[in-house]
C-alpha cells in the first residue's frame, strides 16, 4: 500500500525536517514528515512485532529511530487516538498507513470541492425516436465556421435506424426533418443500413449497409442527395468513425470496421470539399471498391488493415496524439491500436480473453477504458498494453456503452440490463449505480449514445430516446454542491484536546442524504466524506437511509449513528472506517442515541429502550416506561 504514497512525496518535499525543533511543530502531520524510504524502514518495523502492530512507546521510539521525528507527549497521544481505529490501545500496519493516506486526501484541494451530489441526480427524459426501428447511431453533427471550428453550440443531432431513415433534431431535441438512405441499385427489397458518419467539414453523411456499400449524402443546403456510391466491399461495414482538423492541410479520416475484422482508413483532402465537390453531368458517382483502392475517385487514398481482428469489428476510434486506429471485437486480440502513419502494419495488442464490445478514449490523460461481456469495465495506460491498470467490477451483464468525463476523472459504463455505474477514476470506486433507465427502451435492442460536453448530457438511443444528465453543475437554488443534498439532521462537535485547537477539533454533521461530513470548522473545509453510511437492499437495488440520530463515545474517538430502518453503526471518524454494525427493531426510526461508560442505549418510534454493550454484539432490550 505504501506504493500509492510514491507519487507525493515529491510536491512535499518542502516539508522534510531539518531538526527535532521542526518536528515539534504541530502544523505539520505525520504524512509531511516522511519520506517513502522512511516508511519503508517503518514497514520492516512493524513486520518483526508480533500481531505487526505497536503500542503508543513503541511506534514513538520507531519514529524517533528512523525519521528522527520526536512528538512531545501530548501532541503523539492525539496522533496515536486518531491512527488507533479499533480503540484497542495497538497501532496495526494498515491502520498506520491508512493514517497517511488520509493525510494526503485532506491536503488535496480538489477533495475539499468535490461536489455530493449523485453523479446522475436524476430520472432520464423520455421522447420517441420517430424511427419505425431502433435508433442504431445518434451523431452531432456542427456547423464548421470559415476556420474550420466548431463547438456544441451550433449544430444539430442526428440519428439513424437501420431502415435507412435519417432524422435531423434541435440541440434541445426537438424534431426537425427526415432524410432516408437508399439504395438505388435495390428495386425491390429495401436496403439494411448499419451504420452513419456525419462529415461537417464537408457538408456530407455517410451510411454503410449490408449491400456491402457506402453511400456519401449531400447535405448543403438542407439537402439530402447521393453523391458518391462505393460498392462491392469485401464485408460489409459495421462500425465508422470521422475526424477532421482545423489545418485544412492535414487529410480528413474516415475509419471503418467491417464484418470480416478488418479496418480500413479513407483520407481525403477537404479543400473546397474535396471529392464531395459538384461536378457538372456527374449527379451521381457510382465506384467498385476495387477502383476506388486504385485512386479512381480524385483526392481520396484507401489504407486497408485486413483481419486484424478474428470477428466482426464492433467500435473504431482515432487516436490523434499517437496517430493510432483504435478498434475492438469480441476475440482475444480484443482492442487494437493500429499506427496508421506505417507502411507495414504495425499494432498494439490489448488481450482480454473474453473479448471487448466498447470502449472510451480520453486522449488528454491518456486513458482507455474497455468493457466487455465479462461484465469487466478494464482502464487501460495506452503506452502499456500487457496489463490493465485497474479492473472495475459491479456489473452483472455485458458493457455496451462507455464514456469519459472531466478530462477522464469519471467513467459511465452502461450494459445490456440498462445499468449505469459511475466510477472515479483517479479514486478507483465506484460513485453510484442508476437503475432508472425505463423498460422503453427495450429489453434486447442494441443501445447507442452520444455525450454531449457542453450541456454534459448523455443521450442514449434504442426504440425511444433517453436523455440523461451527467454530473450537472449545481443549481444555487439546490445546493452549492459543497454540503450536504438533503436536510442536516445531527451536528456534533468533537471538544478533544483543547490546547491543540488548530488541528483536532471537529464538527461532524450526520444527514438525511445519508452522509457523515467531518469539518474543520476554523476555515469550513471538508475533512472527511462518508457517503451511503446507512443503506439497505430493497427491489434489488441498494438504497441510502436517512441518519436521524448521533452522538459520540465518552472519550470523543468513535461516532454512533442511529438511522431510519433502526440500525446503528460505529466509526472512526477520524479514517471513515465502519467499526460495528447493530440493530433494533426492523424500520423502527431511532430518534436517539446515549453513549456512556461500557454501555449504548437507543431509543426510537417503537417505544423501546435498546441497550448494547460497547464491545461485541451482546444486547438487551425492555419496553420503555
Amino acid at each position: 500500500m505504501a506504493s500509492i504514497l510514491q507519487s507525493t512525496f515529491v510536491s512535499t518535499a518542502a516539508y522534510r525536517p531539518m531538526s527535532y525543533e521542526v518536528c515539534k511543530n504541530i502544523r505539520l502531520k505525520l504524512h509531511q514528515l516522511l519520506d517513502e524510504s522512511e516508511i519503508m524502514d517503518l514497514q520492516v518495523l512493524f513486520d518483526a512485532e508480533e500481531g505487526k502492530k505497536m503500542k503508543k512507546t513503541q511506534l514513538l521510539d520507531a519514529l524517533v529511530d528512523v525519521a528522527c521525528i520526536k512528538y512531545d507527549q501530548n501532541t503523539f497521544n492525539v496522533v496515536y487516538q486518531q491512527m488507533d481505529s479499533d480503540c484497542d490501545g495497538y497501532v496495526t500496519w494498515n491502520e498506520f498507513i491508512s493514517y497517511l493516506i488520509l493525510g494526503f486526501q485532506e491536503q488535496e484541494i480538489g477533495l475539499e470541492y468535490k461536489t455530493l451530489d449523485d453523479p446522475i441526480p436524476s430520472s432520464p427524459m423520455m421522447m420517441k425516436s420517430n424511427h419505425r426501428h431502433r435508433v442504431n447511431r445518434i451523431a452531432f453533427y456542427p456547423t464548421v465556421k470559415l476556420d474550420r471550428t466548431c463547438n456544441w453550440h451550433d449544430g444539430s443531432i442526428v440519428t439513424c435506424s437501420p431502415d435507412g431513415v435519417v432524422n435531423y433534431w434541435s440541440l434541445d431535441m426537438q424534431i426537425e426533418r427526415s432524410a432516408q438512405s437508399v439504395s438505388p441499385l435495390l428495386k425491390v427489397q429495401p436496403t439494411w443500413v448499419t451504420d452513419m458518419a456525419v462529415m461537417p467539414d464537408v457538408s456530407v453523411i455517410c451510411t454503410s449497409s449490408t449491400e456491402r456499400d457506402l453511400r456519401f449524402y449531400d447535405t448543403s443546403a438542407r439537402k439530402f442527395e447521393l453523391r458518391i456510391m462505393i460498392t462491392s466491399l469485401p464485408d460489409a461495414v459495421t462500425t465508422m468513425y470521422y475526424k477532421f482538423y482545423t489545418d485544412i492541410n492535414v487529410s480528413s479520416k474516415l475509419v471503418m470496421g467491417d464484418m470480416g475484422g478488418s479496418v480500413r482508413i479513407i483520407s481525403f483532402n477537404s479543400e473546397a470539399r474535396g471529392p464531395f465537390k459538384s461536378q457538372p453531368g456527374i449527379p451521381l458517382l457510382h465506384v467498385r471498391y476495387e477502383s476506388a483502392l486504385k485512386r479512381s475517385i480524385p483526392n481520396m487514398k484507401i489504407k486497408e488493415f485486413p483481419h486484424l481482428h478474428s470477428d466482426y469489428v464492433r467500435q473504431v476510434s482515432y487516436y490523434r496524439a499517437l496517430h493510432c486506429v483504435v478498434s475492438c471485437a469480441q476475440c482475444p486480440k480484443a482492442l487494437l491500436m493500429t499506427d496508421a502513419t506505417e507502411a507495414k502494419e504495425k499494432n498494439y495488442v490489448y488481450k482480454i480473453v473474453a473479448g471487448a464490445w466498447c470502449f472510451a478514449i480520453d486522449e488528454g490523460a491518456h486513458i482507455v477504458a474497455t468493457g466487455g461481456p465479462d461484465c469487466l469495465v478494464r482502464i487501460w495506460n495506452p503506452f502499456v498494453p500487457r496489463r490493465a491498470t485497474c479492473t472495475f467490477y459491479g456489473h452483472h451483464t455485458g458493457i455496451v456503452q462507455m464514456v469519459f468525463q472531466d478530462n477522464g476523472k469519471r467513467l459511465y459504463s452502461l450494459s445490456k440490463d440498462k445499468c449505469i455505474k459511475v466510477w472515479d477514476v483517479s479514486m478507483q470506486s465506484l460513485l453510484q449505480t442508476y437503475l432508472e433507465l425505463p423498460t422503453q427502451l427495450g429489453d434486447t435492442s442494441e443501445i447507442t449514445t452520444l455525450y454531449n460536453p457542453e450541456s454534459r448530457q448523455w443521450i442514449v438511443g434504442s426504440s425511444m430516446i433517453a436523455v440523461l444528465s451527467l454530473s450537472p453543475n449545481p443549481s444555487s437554488e439546490h445546493t452549492d454542491g459543497n454540503t450536504h443534498i438533503s436536510g442536516v439532521s445531527v451536528v456534533l462537535y468533537n471538544k478533544l484536546y483543547k490546547e491543540l485547537i488548530l488541528i483536532f477539533q471537529k464538527v461532524v454533521t450526520c444527514g438525511l442524504d445519508s452522509f457523515v461530513i467531518v469539518w474543520n470548522p476554523f476555515d469550513g473545509r471538508r475533512l472527511l466524506i462518508i457517503r451511503e453510511a446507512h443503506t439497505v437492499l430493497m427491489h434489488g437495488a441498494i438504497k441510502p437511509v436517512e441518519i436521524t440520530a448521533a452522538t459520540f463515545d465518552p472519550g470523543y474517538q468513535r461516532l454512533l449513528t442511529g438511522a431510519h430502518d433502526g440500525t446503528l453503526k460505529i466509526w472512526s471518524f477520524n479514517s471513515g472506517t465502519c467499526l460495528r454494525n447493530m440493530r433494533t427493531d426492523k424500520w423502527s426510526e431511532i430518534k436517539s442515541v446515549i453513549w456512556v461508560n461500557n454501555r449504548i442505549m437507543a431509543t426510537g418510534w417503537n417505544r423501546r429502550i435498546t441497550e448494547f454493550t460497547d464491545t461485541g454484539g451482546g444486547c438487551r432490550s425492555r419496553r420503555s416506561l
